[in-house]
């Protein structure tokens, strides 16, 4: 098969896809890694073909204060993050869209592989079915799943232990709601629209696609999340890499 990776060029998103992608090519598969120039030698290590990102998502994330410096003069908190957001995952899904489309061209992938932050697939995803190859979109960070206590995501909140913490999470994640998470999600429906499809409904039920999350415990706590959401376990490697047996599923399966 022709696997086509798609990743933000930040190493913790483009790692766990080396990993896949290392698999994917020991058992004979062609794979292309789509990414920034300073990750080429990275999707080049493990044996993929490389293609850089278009102008306009070709950021050095290794050195974030020169890819988004506006970020130097906003403190830490909500506009930080807030901006972060829209530079780095919103406002480069025009070019990541270009850029997919451009190797689409001469390499008509069966699958293409991306993080779960890498928004230039949307517009495959949002458009229609019969027009774009499969697309997997592999989580490399922290489940993005509302918490029981309601405290927004990326927040640095301790879990909620009384009424009193209950409500106050309430306000900060209305908070967040307004300063955040609305005008990201206007500013990526409006390049949605420039592009012809949208809008994106944040709602995992409503976005008509039933998501998949490979999740593994490291403490042996219980991490619940809907039926849509099934929990699978970590990938299983190849028998021949490892001895020990596992109930984890195999990459494909």
């Amino acid at each position: 098969m022709k696997i086509l990776i798609a990743s933000t060029p930040a190493t913790g998103h483009l790692n766990p896809l080396l990993a896949i992608g290392h698999i994917l090519i020991a058992e004979g598969h062609q794979v292309v890694g789509l990414s920034g120039n300073v990750l080429r030698e990275r999707i080049e290590g493990i044996g993929a073909e490389f293609r850089p990102l278009p102008e306009g998502a070709d950021l050095d994330l290794l050195d974030f204060a020169s890819a988004v410096p506006e970020l130097k003069n906003i403190p830490p908190g909500p506009e930080w993050l807030r901006v972060a957001i829209e530079r780095v995952f919103v406002d480069t899904i025009p070019a990541q869209h270009k850029g997919l489309q451009q190797v689409l061209r001469d390499f008509p992938a069966d699958v293409i592989i991306g993080d779960d932050m890498f928004f230039g697939v949307l517009p495959m995803l949002l458009g229609p079915r019969s027009k774009r190859p499969a697309i997997v979109l592999c989580g490399t960070s922290i489940l993005h799943w509302r918490r029981e206590d309601r405290a927004p995501l990326f927040a640095g909140l301790p879990p909620a232990t009384t009424q009193a913490q209950l409500e106050e999470y309430a306000a900060i994640a209305q908070e967040h709601d307004r300063v955040i998470n609305q005008p990201v999600a206007r500013r990526l429906n409006r390049s949605l629209k420039d592009l012809g499809v949208g809008p994106f409904v944040d709602d995992s039920v409503r976005f008509r696609r039933r998501t998949c999350r490979c999740l593994y415990a490291v403490d042996g706590s219980e991490f619940r999340v809907s039926p849509q959401h099934p929990a699978l376990g970590a990938f299983r490697r190849r028998p021949s890499d490892h001895s020990e047996s596992s109930s984890a599923p195999v990459l494909g399966a």
